[in-house]
């Protein structure tokens, strides 16, 4: 029951409506929040995760050790303990059928923690999982059922989850837990997508992203937003929106309950009806997504909801509006409404101008709304050149009515090319409108004007939208003008870049062959005096691209400039094949066509630069481009090294941290010569050997002066565990004994602290410690110690 259906009970008791103990039993029914005192989101329900949603609502604890209470009456019905994920975890069933999870706690409840630790003692393991008969551990609301802490992944915090009859996770804040936000989502921006082959905007790139300005409040509080600049769009697109709300505090955003993107029909310029006039467009809803419920089978839709690249760089709150491919799976269960891009099958292929809206709400009903224009048009030039001289040059419109009548063009302005690069206003440039529909743009001198002479023809529509149209010259690429060419790896494709040593409305030829030999032409876009850039979309028919090529023109026979030996390969789909990739000196990289829902390009090749732990690289490293790229799902990788050797425990396939600064070790299978293991994303993979033991360091058995004395008789043990490079990764790699007595190994995999406790008091006298922990290469240290308890 949320606050309003409160309300609304309270209401109906002062009416009579009903009595004072229906009205009791109802608020006895409400869930509360765990953390009584503290509501303080520092994360949301369907927040982005590399890969996955977030299922529950973090709550911050100030790094102290709280109370958990029950939100609801119930019983335990689950307990797990771990050093990784949720790390000491609890599950209560409600009475209303719903499970409540808590998770990163410091420990249990009195009665709970001592049954845990009773199983971990005879089992010898401290990770436990125990599921609980309904009348074992029954809980009353507002019980102390845990205390927050630290365990698991993250800083302290309480991560807390609602799951329904179904064990599906929903958003806490729709489940009967209410807060105090009047405040709606603050749209950021808005990125608009070319999902066509080819299409790039007027950067060169298939997206354009443009920020929003504040319009105030309107009506029931509703926040309005616009955007700062109009856009001209020319091919299919779709919408990636920045949004976040901010639920309980300025320090910490959170996703979102919903989003919303809405078209109208295009406005009449030479109407002057209401809709004309934008006074009240007619709203056709073209896409909606809704982040209320997500079920964990549904955790590969991440993909379909959050912009994966601009997630991974910073950017974790840009929701995609669209749907990039109809058969990418975002069309199950959730029935996603309509595939987002426009043009869709009613508006076609129109031009014109078009009103847009996008509603953001929140998780207590908070609204937040961002009205906009686009101009929807061809992506050839809109002008011709008729003419040119050394003081003007005549211009034609290409669809003189789609102009005036359809896109509304009110003015066109001249720009000239600075010298340090870049366009400006050209504002001595007169443009006249002549018969025939043509202009004519008088510029003085136009031949030494910065001895360049480049210009180009912007146009402006009455609506807002501009665009950089015509580029004009009278001063032609030379057979001297040098070609520097240059790729990137982004949006799934490649794009190649050619810049020449001279302005010049001519563009280069560029060209891409393939390993078979195949020569693809390339459509470059000029988006500047000196630049153009083509994008080379991915092709499932493509096996390698080793060499690009530039020339000054088409008849030209011998390449400018020429960039070889690439190792660039467009893969995809579920072929289930695999690419490999030999370099003599290091080995040999093997990657998988699999784990992609749509075609990609990708890069192998040696990976360059200094490497931590150089001495312990068997072979590689290779690297895999992009970086910032993600798998749809779990993927295998493979490496061959030049010499022959023998599996074993402590020869792993690792990748490069992200900081570069240590290698992360990854489980690995031998067949064949070959070792395998599992990844999501690309980086920079080699085959290590692990012969160094752990670190240990700072060991203490408690009390003042630390390492020989102790005050208690249940001395609680501390030590400092590091290892350099496989890992700790699970409970039975401690072994860790006062006077031949096994202690619970706790251990945070992060901050690599440790702590032990014996069962019982220990006599007065002197103790042993042994301390034995290994690595997950099997690599193992050992240290004795006595102690003297008073």
């Amino acid at each position: 029951m949320s606050w309003m259906s409160c309300a609304a009970m309270a209401l109906a008791l002062l009416s009579g409506i009903v009595s004072v103990n229906a009205f009791a039993e109802r608020l006895e029914q409400l869930p509360i929040w765990p953390l009584p005192s503290r509501t303080d989101f520092s994360s949301g329900f369907g927040d982005f995760r590399p890969g996955r949603f977030h299922y529950g609502i973090d709550l911050r604890t100030g790094g102290k050790r709280l109370a958990v209470v029950a939100p609801v009456s119930g019983y335990i019905s689950q307990a797990r303990v771990s050093y990784f994920g949720y790390g000491k975890g609890l599950y209560l069933h409600g009475d209303n059928g719903y499970t409540y999870v808590f998770a990163h706690l410091d420990r249990f409840a009195r009665g709970i923690d001592q049954f845990i630790k009773k199983r971990q003692r005879a089992e010898q393991r401290y990770f436990v999982r125990e599921w609980f008969e309904s009348d074992k551990f029954v809980v009353k609301q507002g019980d102390t059922i845990a205390f927050s802490g630290k365990t698991g992944i993250g800083a302290p915090h309480l991560h807390f989850e609602v799951r329904d009859t179904s064990n599906v996770p929903r958003s806490p804040l729709g489940q009967g837990l209410w807060i105090k936000d009047t405040d709606g989502p603050e749209i950021q921006s808005v990125t608009f997508e070319y999902v066509d082959s080819r299409s790039v905007f007027a950067s060169g790139r298939r997206r354009r992203t443009i920020q929003t300005e504040f319009a105030g409040v309107g009506p029931n509080g509703v926040r309005r937003y616009t955007l700062k600049s109009q856009p001209y769009l020319s091919a299919e697109f779709g919408l990636i929106v920045s949004a976040r709300d901010f639920p309980t505090n300025r320090t910490f955003d959170s996703s979102p309950r919903s989003l919303r993107f809405f078209v109208s029909s295009p406005v009449d310029p030479k109407s002057n009806n209401a809709q004309s006039n934008n006074d009240k467009p007619e709203y056709r809803l073209l896409y909606e997504l809704s982040l209320d419920s997500l079920s964990y089978s549904e955790g590969s839709l991440a993909s379909c909801v959050y912009e994966q690249g601009m997630a991974n760089t910073g950017d974790k709150n840009a929701y995609l509006l669209f749907q990039r491919d109809s058969n990418d799976g975002c069309f199950d269960s959730r029935q996603w409404l309509r595939a987002g891009r426009f043009p869709d099958f009613v508006s076609g292929g129109r031009s014109g101008v078009f009103p847009a809206r996008v509603e953001v709400s929140d998780a207590s009903g908070n609204l937040s709304t961002l009205d906009f224009n686009f101009a929807y048009g061809p992506g050839r030039p809109l002008f011709r050149l008729i003419d040119i001289g050394p003081t003007f040059a005549l211009v034609a419109p290409i669809g003189e009515k789609l102009l005036s009548d359809t896109l509304d063009l009110a003015t066109l302005q001249v720009a000239r090319l600075k010298t340090g690069g870049g366009w400006a206003l050209y504002k001595e440039a007169a443009v006249k409108s002549l018969k025939a529909g043509a202009y004519r743009i008088t510029i003085d001198d136009m031949n030494s004007v910065s001895r360049r002479g480049l210009f180009r023809l912007a146009l402006k529509g009455n609506d807002g939208w501009s665009r950089g149209d015509l580029i004009f010259s009278s001063a032609p690429m030379s057979d001297k003008t040098k070609v520097k060419l240059s790729y990137e790896l982004a949006d799934g494709g490649l794009y190649v870049i050619a810049e020449t040593s001279a302005p010049t409305t001519r563009s280069p030829e560029l060209r891409a062959l393939t390993a078979g030999g195949r020569s693809l032409e390339l459509r470059p876009v000029q988006i500047g005096a000196q630049k153009f850039i083509a994008f080379l979309p991915p092709d499932t028919l493509l096996a390698k691209i080793v060499r690009l090529e530039a020339y000054r023109h088409e008849n030209e026979e011998q390449a400018v400039r020429v960039i070889e030996n690439l190792h660039l390969a467009a893969l995809g789909g579920d072929s289930g094949l695999v690419y490999r990739e030999h370099v003599a000196e290091i080995g040999t990289f093997y990657a998988p066509l699999g784990g992609l829902e749509r075609p990609r390009i990708l890069e192998f090749g040696k990976a360059d630069g200094p490497m931590p732990q150089p001495r312990a690289i068997a072979a590689g490293p290779f690297v895999v481009g992009p970086l910032d790229f993600r798998y749809d799902y779990p993927v295998r990788v493979g490496i061959r090294p030049k010499a022959a050797l023998d599996p074993a425990l402590n020869v792993a396939i690792c990748k490069l941290s992200k900081k570069k600064d240590k290698w992360d070790w990854f489980d690995t299978q031998f067949e064949d010569g070959v070792f395998w293991a599992e990844t999501s994303e690309n980086g920079v993979y080699a085959l290590m050997i692990d012969s160094i033991a752990p670190k240990i360091s700072r060991l203490r058995t408690g009390g003042p002066g630390g390492k020989t004395r102790s005050q208690s008789r249940r001395p609680q043990v501390t030590a400092k565990i590091e290892d350099a490079l496989s890992g700790i990764w699970v409970d039975t790699l401690f072994d860790v004994r006062i006077d031949g007595e096994w202690l619970i190994p706790e251990y945070d995999a992060e901050d690599f602290t440790f702590r032990a406790r014996p069962a019982a008091d220990l006599a007065p006298g002197t103790h042993e410690l042994v301390f034995i922990v290994r690595d997950n290469a099997g690599n193992q240290r050992q240290r004795r110690q006595t102690f003297v308890v008073k």
